[in-house]
């Protein structure tokens, strides 16, 4: 029945990925990105993105607890405890992590990889919509700070000297400039509480469009 029927907030997940910083399910979603990282790089290069780092910054492990319900007293202890309380990592893995942990913004913008440009319909042969794989960017593994300073490096050259130089605290932030990734925000389901955050977010003009498009009717209603 459509009255049964449950939404993307009704899954636990959800609550994470918009969680603040500090708080546990925030840990809790950055521990699974972290296993995740830990799990696929094995023992190469295992890739950090800007959340993970601040997730080290924060002491986000304190927030966590080990399988006897104790918070980790250490980032080494969260690091090498197994699955599914900690990362599971080896001692090499976990070198590999800290040495991720404490590279600057500049040190990323020094050692940054040649991105491959996009082939823009060349796409080979494969499943789904439009039966066409990704460019070089969209099957790129991993979206993390690496990746994203690949991307300056290649698209926006000046924003990657500025990088260089210091000018930006994250990689994150660097890229918002680039215009590579938007910012987000959590909207109240509250019609009004909703219509409060956006005004906070919006300027006149840009509340006129939304509210266009909103009020717009779609191809497929």
């Amino acid at each position: 029945m459509a009255g049964n029927k449950l939404s993307i907030r009704d899954d636990p997940r959800f609550a994470q990925v918009l969680a603040g910083v500090g708080t546990k399910p925030w840990a809790e979603y950055c521990r699974q990105k972290l296993q995740k990282a830990v799990d696929t790089e094995a023992n190469t290069v295992i890739s950090f993105s800007s959340e993970m780092a601040i997730f080290v910054g924060h002491k986000g492990w304190q927030l966590l607890t080990d399988a006897k319900s104790k918070p980790f007293k250490s980032f080494r202890s969260f690091a090498l405890t197994k699955l599914p309380y900690g990362l599971g990592c080896t001692e090499d893995q976990l070198s590999l992590l800290l040495r991720e942990a404490q590279k600057s913004v500049e040190d990323r913008a020094v050692e940054t990889k040649e991105l491959p440009q996009p082939e823009i319909g060349k796409g080979k042969p494969g499943p789904g919509r439009g039966n066409k794989t990704g460019s070089h960017t969209t099957r790129f593994n991993d979206r993390g700070a690496d990746y994203l300073t690949a991307r300056i490096a290649r698209d926006n050259p000046d924003i990657l000297e500025r990088m260089k130089a210091g000018e930006f605290k994250s990689v994150r932030q660097a890229a918002l400039e680039a215009g590579i990734v938007h910012r987000r925000i959590s909207i109240p389901t509250e019609p009004e509480a909703a219509a409060r955050t956006l005004r906070k977010v919006f300027n006149p003009a840009d509340l006129a469009r939304l509210a266009s498009l909103i009020t717009a009717p779609q191809a497929n209603e």
